[in-house]
């Protein structure tokens, strides 16, 4: 059998749709057919009767002498040569010579013995030829061109019952070996007698079965294993593809399989899993689910969803699946009949094939009528499909992700109910993650070379099959969905699902797949969604802190040569920091310059085509944003766990949105709304797992001379070599910090194992501590708040001041139970030591260094400081060879590594074409070179060189005191804000301290570190650079 099918959803003609769907569905049995087989034979060969006759063991030396006897005339002689080599055939120690026995030439003998009117040499002839019909096709092939079919049929009325269920027995293996040979055994007549036998046996069951120690009777014994015979015969009958087997031909039979499938009791798991699989390959047919469901066998399969043995629960999932991939009318059988809540479980099963088909069958329930889909949120199914998009374990998610992603994805057609509800459901489905969760399962599979893409029904080239996330994941589901956002009334005009959409790294995953897919329907899928982010990026390149990344000294030569002779040309292609720089520089060796800034002292400009809109950077308004009461956060909670049990009525529906609306209008309005706040926190200590302590002040911003006193004690490690990090941030989003966060936790245990070896002492480790610095709390993006909050719990909130106008500094640290500062969960299981500060307003890296060096390294009382920041990802063993080269080089106070950066014009969202390729080629190397140069330079004429940040490790004690006083003076020092040294000063504050730092002790500062790659990028392009 081939993949299985899912429904599309969507459309205006949900049947049409259907009627387009694959013609062939999934097997779900992955053992290939001959192991199956042969489990088959092994679990029945003890049932089979022993002749009287104690015969020595037989051994494979044996067999010619054997075969030779075959041919007597003599009954006895006939009865031990068929008896040992059926033995020889069947022994469990050893791998059956079913090669050498077919090689004897005897299998045309053997079949001509089945006519005996000796038993005993029916039975072991027949055995004997069973067994060799289960192995290879061309072994059976052997078996069934001796013209033993006919004869097996003739024993199935046999009237010794074993003789006819030895023969039944090989009928099955031949059936169940190609579709060619089912119809052969059906040509022949099989069904009939099958039919008789099956009849008596249920007869005679139904007649015992509720008797009292039954079990232990051994004719019930036999009569039972007389039914799984048949019954596993029937479902071989049923079975295959190309041909399928003959519906009309198999009907006479469905009426026994029900009544047996309905009186079976509950202890013959083999018997049951085999009717079950009967059904399945029924279900499998064309017009076969009707036939289930007329023969009124769906109720009994939906109450066995619930069977505790994943050997019954695989085919009755597989048949409730292919039900409810039905027509509407079909699938609502289904729900009556209650399947919602099993399969509610079984995508929670720790068996990932279960998990998978149950997400399979809950897509053909999302793919159906808005009150289908309503159902599945009643059931409360979405918060589980949505855990198997995301899961943590990579497995589950490539065995889960794709039929989640079908079941998320369909649900997004009720966007075109007009149901007042439609968008409710919406609403739910996002909350619940399953935005997040399609982009999570798109990007688990990135190389588009191994991508099948079924687009509106359409499969693309066959050989790209072994991935197969189809484009309706982007048409019907992730599209859908922002569409729904953009039909919502936010007070801000913002669609809430784009926002969601970026916070979890869409954009980038759709230009990554962009670029790399050669499939234009899938580049297609794409820029529909992109359309709907392509406002939000058009001026980007503004923020000049942001956009000075990456000039190199080449680029600025030759741009002040061009400049000096076409300046209006550069104006209008370069960016408002450097525009001033070399406006500056022109006039200063006598040309015309000709811009003028639009920035003055107090205030920043943002243009769009419309407008231009003043902001002041310094607000005396203080924000208040309380993001959720506590009762708030109890009622989103439950709001779809207790009032999903019964009914969902659309009054309550109603509330519970409104409320998680709420929530996300606070969310969206951090960073606008500005309230006058008369509150003043004061100082608390919390008793708890975690201990908090926050200390903020209602005079001036807080001193970080005085600054070790507001973090938490740090328990101090005898032998152990400290080393403080900062991470500085501004307006980034989560996934940077995180992601950053991830990297050092990596560095860290990488660091601390390759340190402890070397030293060589148990006693000597490495501890590392961290501080983040939020640069303007003012200005973060939600997604940073919402992290923030995650890490901290209950003890960080949004509220500030009333203080001064130019600060509002927070902190805030968290400890364990050991004592530690702080403890962040970055995934199960691992965990960082953290302390964050908090700052209203931007102010620069400058403060966020003093916080650093003059509060927090005190008070780790730390060897090494290393600086960094957000969003920077670092090599293998990275830090290490930093802190490595410190320790063996005490004439060196400063190291970084080859570091990688990049304009952020040249990463720009529009940037994706060859020629902008080719630009950032270009430009990657003239930053090399220009590094590379300078650094040349310096050395020739004795001068000090400086480091490349964002991403610098410094001896403490050579920083300390007037190296560290230099620096700060030096940033300090009022400067021309649009000049060429306040722009590379507000550029390049690590590599001042650097500077600072051989220049105040005599030492070197050394770049770079071989093997040391920190990988500094925009948040849009730093998965495509990695990878690249």
């Amino acid at each position: 059998m081939t993949d299985r099918e899912y429904k599309a959803a969507g459309a205006k003609d949900v049947d049409s749709i259907r009627r387009t769907k694959k013609q062939e569905s999934v097997q779900l049995r992955k053992q290939k057919r001959e192991e199956r087989l042969l489990e088959k034979r092994a679990t029945l060969t003890h049932l089979t009767p022993e002749t009287k006759i104690k015969y020595p063991p037989p051994s494979i030396e044996d067999l010619p002498q054997l075969a030779q006897q075959v041919y007597s005339e003599d009954l006895n002689v006939l009865q031990y040569s068929t008896t040992q080599i059926r033995r020889l055939l069947s022994s469990s120690k050893t791998v059956p010579p079913l090669k050498k026995v077919i090689d004897t030439g005897i299998i045309p003998r053997l079949v001509q013995l089945m006519n005996s009117d000796d038993e005993i040499l029916r039975i072991e002839t027949a055995w004997t030829l069973t067994n060799i019909a289960s192995g290879t096709q061309e072994q059976t092939r052997c078996v069934v061109d001796a013209n033993s079919i006919p004869i097996f049929i003739k024993l199935l009325y046999d009237s010794n019952l074993k003789v006819a269920e030895q023969a039944m027995w090989a009928l099955g293996n031949i059936a169940g070996d190609c579709p060619e040979l089912r119809d052969l055994t059906m040509n022949h007549g099989i069904l009939e007698p099958l039919m008789v036998h099956l009849s008596t046996a249920l007869t005679n069951y139904e007649q015992v079965a509720s008797h009292e120690g039954i079990e232990s009777d051994e004719d019930f014994k036999a009569n039972v294993t007389l039914m799984r015979t048949f019954t596993w015969t029937l479902s071989n009958l049923c079975r295959g593809k190309n041909p399928s087997a003959d519906l009309q031909r198999l009907l006479p039979a469905l009426p026994l399989l029900a009544r047996f499938l309905q009186l079976v009791h509950a202890g013959d798991k083999a018997t049951i899993a085999d009717a079950c699989w009967a059904w399945t390959f029924i279900s499998d047919l064309e017009r076969g689910i009707e036939a289930v469901l007329e023969h009124g066998v769906a109720p009994r399969l939906v109450q066995l969803l619930s069977y505790p043995s994943k050997d019954i629960v695989s085919p009755v999932l597989r048949t409730v699946g292919n039900i409810l991939g039905g027509d509407e009318i079909q699938t609502q059988r289904l729900i009556d009949y209650g399947c919602l809540s099993h399969l509610h479980s079984l995508i929670e099963s720790n068996e990932q094939s279960v998990r998978k088909d149950a997400c399979w069958a809950l897509s053909n329930i999302t793919a159906g009528t808005f009150e289908q889909v309503l159902s599945a949120v009643q059931a409360n199914v979405v918060p589980g499909l949505v855990r198997c998009l995301r899961d943590e374990d990579h497995r589950v998610r490539k065995e889960a992700g794709e039929p989640s992603a079908w079941a998320v994805s369909n649900a997004a057609h009720v966007n075109n109910s007009p149901s007042p509800q439609s968008q409710e459901i919406i609403a739910y489905f996002v909350e619940q993650g399953a935005i997040g969760g399609l982009l999570t399962v798109l990007e688990d599979h990135p190389d588009p070379k191994t991508t099948c893409v079924i687009f509106l029904g359409e499969q693309v080239d066959s050989l790209l099959s072994t991935w197969r996330i189809p484009i309706c994941i982007f048409r019907a589901g992730l599209k859908k969905f922002l569409q729904a956002g953009t039909r919502l009334n936010t007070p801000d005009g913002q669609n809430p699902y784009a926002l969601t959409f970026e916070e979890n790294n869409g954009v980038q995953i759709l230009n990554k797949i962009m670029q790399q897919t050669q499939n234009a329907k899938v580049a297609d899928g794409c820029q529909d969604l992109l359309k709907f982010f392509e406002v939000e990026h058009e001026e980007e390149a503004l923020a000049p802190q942001q956009a000075r990344e990456g000039y190199g000294c080449m680029s600025f030569l030759f741009l002040f040569l061009f400049y000096y002779l076409l300046p209006d040309i550069v104006f209008r292609a370069l960016p408002t920091w450097a525009a001033s720089t070399f406006n500056e520089l022109v006039m200063s060796v006598g040309g015309k310059g000709s811009y003028k800034s639009n920035s003055s002292e107090t205030s920043l400009v943002f243009k769009n085509s419309e407008e231009t809109e003043v902001f002041e950077p310094n607000i005396v308004y203080i924000k208040e944003v309380k993001i959720i009461r506590e009762d708030e956060l109890i009622s989103i909670n439950s709001s779809f766990n207790e009032s999903t049990k019964s009914k969902l009525s659309q009054d309550s529906f109603k509330v519970d949105l409104l409320t998680r609306r709420k929530v996300r209008k606070s969310l969206n309005h951090i960073r606008k709304e500005r309230i006058l706040s008369q509150r003043i926190l004061q100082p608390e200590n919390h008793e708890q797992e975690f201990k908090t302590y926050i200390k903020t002040f209602n005079h001036n911003h807080l001193n970080p001379d005085e600054g070790t006193q507001y973090f938490l004690p740090i328990e101090d490690i005898v032998g152990a070599t400290k080393v403080a990090v900062v991470i500085t941030f501004y307006n980034e989003e989560k996934l940077e910090l995180k992601r950053t966060l991830a990297s050092l936790y990596a560095q860290e245990k990488e660091s601390a194992y390759m340190y402890r070896n070397a030293k060589n002492e148990k006693n000597n480790s490495l501890e590392f501590y961290y501080l983040a610095v939020m640069d303007g709390y003012y200005e973060a993006s939600n997604s940073m708040i919402e992290y923030i909050s995650e890490i901290f719990g209950d003890e960080f909130d949004e509220n500030f001041g009333p203080y001064d106008k130019d600060d509002c500094t927070k902190i805030v640290s968290k400890i364990t139970k050991t004592g530690y500062m702080g403890s962040v969960n970055i995934s199960p299981g691992k965990t960082l030591k953290l302390a964050v500060i908090i700052k209203k307003q931007n102010r620069k890296k400058l403060n966020s260094h003093e916080w650093f060096f003059k509060a927090f390294l005190p008070h780790c009382n730390a060897r090494y400081a290393f600086t960094t920041d957000c969003g920077t990802l670092f090599g293998k063993l990275c830090l290490y060879r930093l802190l490595n080269y410190l320790e063996e080089n005490e004439q060196v106070a400063a190291v970084t590594g080859r570091q990688r950066v990049m304009s952020l014009e040249m990463q720009g969202f529009k940037a994706e074409g060859l020629q902008a390729m080719w630009y950032r080629a270009a430009q990657a190397y003239d930053y090399e070179a220009s590094i590379s140069a300078f650094q040349g330079a310096f050395s020739l004429c004795g001068m000090l060189p400086v480091l490349p940040g964002p991403c610098a490790m410094f001896r403490c004690s050579d920083i300390h005191g007037e190296c560290l006083n230099y620096y700060i003076n030096f940033v300090k020092k009022e400067k021309d804000k649009n000049g060429l040294v306040s722009g590379n000063v507000m550029l390049a504050e690590d590599r001042i301290l650097s500077f600072a730092a051989s220049l105040m002790t005599g030492k070197y500062t050394q770049w770079p570190i071989m093997g040391a790659l920190p990988l500094a990028q925009a948040e849009r392009v730093l998965i495509k650079y990695q990878n690249s």
